[in-house]
């Protein structure tokens, strides 16, 4: 089961957490997925208070956040604001989270661009993108100079020096200038955007090009926006994540749930159901959950999709 659908930080699923920290300043909240997921997103979102308002918005296959969010922009009007978040940050001082939301808000109420919402860096992370700022605007917002993706660390460390920040992929800006900006850098994705808005089936959707906002937008766009965060945020894209987040035993093993190692340093376990142990090991991730394992060597955990792909085209693809 994907992690937005478990509770790897708190006892709440991750999409649940996603929720609720948007829920209260939001008019409407829509939930973009996959069609295989819909069904089960519904369920999770109709468990928890107010989890009946979020609409659901069907990908027929996925195409990455550019094609995403432009799903979620044809459902709107032109001034509306919309904000796009990605549903596996742990996000931490929730009330900061919405004030700099709601400033990015008011910035992009009257700003023709994107405005992003900044990352304050806590390590020199060669895996993220990085956001140059500018000229301050409106107070607490900045023009964008450059972005700068997934440099090597030497120069991320340079990039914190010099003031950058980390590009979160948490989005604010209005619908209408949204497809105006995909009409303009991806046409081919505005016209089937158009199509489907007109009523055509979604499944035109799979002629969409496979674009991030990122590349498909912010790299071109000459009218881009930011403003800092001053909330904790971590990116739990894959299980090395973890050991910031799970508590650390004298070994340096970042665990949750119930573990017995012998001679074991800088593992990561997570296990959701009976006992893991291991003996002389190291650097691995040992993930159990239901009736599956996991195990992951450290600094190998961006190949789980070539697992995950492999899975799928085998007899056990049940388990996906």
């Amino acid at each position: 089961m994907p992690k937005q659908f478990l509770p790897i930080v708190s006892d709440k699923p991750m999409l649940i957490e996603s929720f609720e920290r948007v829920e209260p300043i939001s008019h409407r909240v829509f939930a973009v997925c996959g069609s295989e997921l819909s069904l089960i997103a519904k369920q999770f979102l109709d468990s928890v208070p107010k989890g009946n308002r979020v609409e659901i918005i069907e990908e027929p296959a996925p195409r990455s956040t550019a094609p995403a969010l432009g799903l979620a922009a044809i459902n709107c009007e032109p001034d509306d604001i919309i904000a796009a978040f990605p549903s596996d940050h742990h996000i931490e001082q929730i009330d900061r989270f919405r004030d700099v939301i709601l400033t990015a808000s008011k910035i992009a109420s009257h700003r023709d661009g994107i405005v992003c919402v900044g990352i304050a860096p806590t390590r020199p992370e060669p895996g993220y993108g990085y956001i140059r700022l500018g000229d301050s605007i409106d107070g607490p917002g900045f023009t964008i100079d450059s972005f700068v993706e997934k440099p090597p660390s030497q120069r991320a460390a340079r990039l914190i020096e010099e003031g950058a920040v980390w590009n979160g992929g948490i989005f604010v800006v209005r619908a209408g200038v949204y497809l105006e900006l995909v009409d303009r850098y991806i046409p081919e994705l505005g016209k089937i955007l158009k199509e489907i808005k007109d009523g055509c089936p979604k499944e035109r959707f799979l002629s969409v090009p496979s674009i991030s906002v990122d590349h498909g937008i912010l790299e071109h766009c000459k009218k881009s926006f930011a403003v800092r965060s001053d909330f904790h945020w971590d990116d739990l894209g894959d299980w090395g994540a973890m050991e910031r987040i799970f508590p650390k035993d004298a070994s340096g093993n970042s665990v949750r749930g119930k573990f017995v190692g012998y001679e074991t340093k800088h593992l990561i376990v997570d296990t959701d159901v009976g006992l893991v142990g291991a003996v002389g090991v190291e650097d691995i991730a040992i993930i159990r959950h239901e009736d599956v394992v996991l195990v992951v060597k450290r600094g190998m955990e961006q190949n789980v999709r070539e697992l995950l792909a492999l899975l799928k085209n085998s007899e056990n693809k049940d388990y996906l």
